[in-house]
């Protein structure tokens, strides 16, 4: 650009700064003015009245703006002549000394620079020789506002001498195969070569998608669009549909564990990515040499990988926990005129309906004399019935607590267990029920645990896996938690030193979950290693069953840090009822802590 040829246009863009009201727009053109300034006639006429008018405007200024003035200021007084010298020395000195009082720190310092580069404004003040090393500072001030940018060369716009549409514009380089579109009348092909080309084309059905440019390798990616894919021959639709029917009974993801059918794993894996891979570009070239193109790195082998991350499954299955259930007050004896009532969820499974869940009630009797007729009524049996008549078709039929035979008499001291199943209508809201004792009523709540409106649900490894990786994303639900109940009982041991850690935190977390959830233990992977306190790398998989709506919930927990010290657990759920998962989630992180 020549800007004396542009003079005009400078000069006209000046004119209206007073109209302007755009920050980024008045900086532009005021930097085109202090860059400009004295390039021609009409540029330098308007220099005295423009400067006039910036020193006017600068404090209504923004921060980017009042940084141009300066600069620009700076570059007029170092490129104006003896004639205007005084002028503009008044001028900027006034522009400068409003900079040094204003609010924002990038102004102010902007304005000790020019204070102290340009020696017209150590004039203005007084002295009356040069600064000290004014030389020095002069070329500084030269450098930094009448330096001239080097002109940079830009590059060739690669992706226009692409086909628009072709791989070989995204990429920026030509793709293995790619060919351009030859000039007109640049080929001369034989009437054989012709007449082959026609027949071809009349077979696949080409519309005016064929004449599109892109090469055959191109337009058979894996990532074309249905209608990009309308161009096909007949052969290859009838392929790719045979393709899907096979392929039709297959999982859509096979992922597996480490430590579980290694080569199978790695096998499968590889079938996946090479399915991932377009088969013309693999006819190309091979897979290491397609990712060394695509500028990546190449994957590391899976082999590799999942010998690094061997691991040595245990399996508790056959073991038997120490299960600990929780006990809760339902009744106080010193309102109940002595009767005590304590319940317990149970795991057992109600033989009548999937939604009712069992209770296990201890009554024991702290006077001295005898109770009778004990017995269990629900507060809110008619009102609940309506409510699920309205509510859930075919749940009708269930009862809110089913009727149970009371206990005639209860001597003093003695103890009695009744089995209750009750159908909780809400995971939070307390049950009201009444406990009749001597003919008196007492009232109680029985609170919901929603850990046991789950029931266990038995599955392998392998099945775990395949039904965890199709609730990945918005049906996964993960919080961390710490874990410290093991240090209590490695505390407890006399030969701490000869017990395996590992095994201890293991029986611990997993006796912990099963005495407060009705889940299925499914397998604790233990990883290899040397080091006998490091726990990182235990992983528990639970799996169980919703009451409500039959539906998988898969709980994993993995631990991290020394099994001498607390426990960073990280509890995940996988299930399609969002909220029930979330809810069961926090339930999970609550028995931990």
């Amino acid at each position: 650009m020549d800007p004396v040829s542009h003079e005009k246009v400078i000069v006209r863009l000046v004119r209206g700064l007073d109209k302007l009201k755009e920050p980024a727009a008045r900086s532009l053109i005021i930097w085109m003015f202090g860059e400009y300034s004295f390039m021609g006639d009409l540029t330098t006429k308007i220099v005295p009245p423009v400067l006039k008018y910036l020193a006017w405007s600068f404090v209504a200024e923004v921060v980017e703006t009042k940084l141009q003035i300066l600069n620009s200021s700076a570059k007029v007084i170092m490129r104006c002549t003896e004639e205007d010298m005084e002028e503009f020395k008044s001028i900027v000195a006034y522009v400068i000394e409003l900079a040094t009082c204003d609010l924002n720190y990038d102004v102010r310092d902007r304005a000790r620079l020019l204070s102290r580069l340009l020696p017209c404004y150590m004039t203005h003040q007084g002295s009356s020789h040069q600064p000290q090393n004014g030389d020095i500072y002069k070329e500084l001030a030269n450098h930094i506002f009448n330096g001239k940018l080097q002109p940079t060369s830009h590059p060739a716009s690669n992706y226009r001498i692409y086909l628009p549409g072709s791989l070989s514009q995204v990429v920026l380089h030509a793709a293995p195969g790619y060919a351009p579109l030859p000039k007109p009348q640049s080929m001369e092909l034989n009437h054989n070569v012709t007449a082959a080309i026609r027949g071809k084309a009349k077979l696949s059905g080409s519309d005016s998608d064929a004449e599109s440019g892109s090469s055959t390798y191109e337009s058979s990616s894996v990532y074309d669009s249905e209608s990009e894919g309308a161009g096909l021959s007949d052969r290859d639709t009838v392929e790719s549909h045979q393709a899907q029917e096979d392929n039709q009974d297959a999982p859509l993801v096979q992922i597996y564990d480490a430590s579980i059918q290694q080569g199978q794993a790695g096998q499968n894996t590889e079938e996946n990515l090479a399915d991932l891979i377009s088969t013309d570009l693999t006819e190309l070239m091979s897979k290491s040499a397609l990712e060394s193109w695509l500028d990546e790195a190449p994957a590391e082998p899976v082999v590799q990988n999942l010998t690094q991350t061997s691991s040595a499954r245990v399996s508790f299955t056959n073991r038997n926990f120490e299960r600990k259930p929780k006990l809760h007050t339902l009744l106080d004896p010193s309102g109940s005129n002595g009767l005590s009532v304590l319940y317990a969820f149970s795991p057992e499974v109600s033989p009548r309906s999937r939604l009712l869940v069992c209770v296990d009630l201890y009554f024991e009797n702290v006077t001295t004399q005898q109770l009778t007729d004990i017995t269990i009524e629900s507060e809110e049996a008619s009102s609940s019935v309506d409510f699920i008549d309205q509510t859930s078709e075919g749940y009708s039929g269930v009862p809110t607590i089913v009727p149970v035979e009371g206990i005639h008499s209860l001597a003093p001291q003695q103890m009695a267990k009744l089995v209750l199943q009750v159908h909780f209508h809400h995971h939070i809201l307390p049950l009201k029920l009444s406990v009749f004792c001597n003919g008196k009523r007492h009232p109680a709540k029985l609170h919901p645990d929603i850990a046991y409106f789950v029931r266990p649900l038995p599955m392998d490894l392998n099945t775990f896996l395949c039904k965890e990786n199709q609730l990945r994303g918005m049906f996964e639900y993960a919080r961390r938690c710490a874990f410290k109940d093991h240090l209590q009982k490695l505390g407890h041991e006399d030969s701490a030193e000869h017990i395996d850690k590992n095994l201890q935190v293991a029986q611990s977390v997993a006796s912990k979950i099963l005495s407060n959830a009705n889940i299925h233990l499914v397998s604790m992977d233990m990883p290899v290693t040397f080091s006998v306190d490091d726990a990182s790398g235990l992983c528990w998989r639970f799996s169980g069953e919703i009451l409500s709506t039959s539906k998988p919930c898969l709980i994993t927990i993995l631990a991290e840090g020394r099994a001498s010290g607390p426990l960073d657990l990280a509890v995940k759920v996988n299930s399609e009822d969002t909220v029930f998962a979330l809810n069961l989630l926090n339930r999970v992180v609550a028995i931990i802590d």
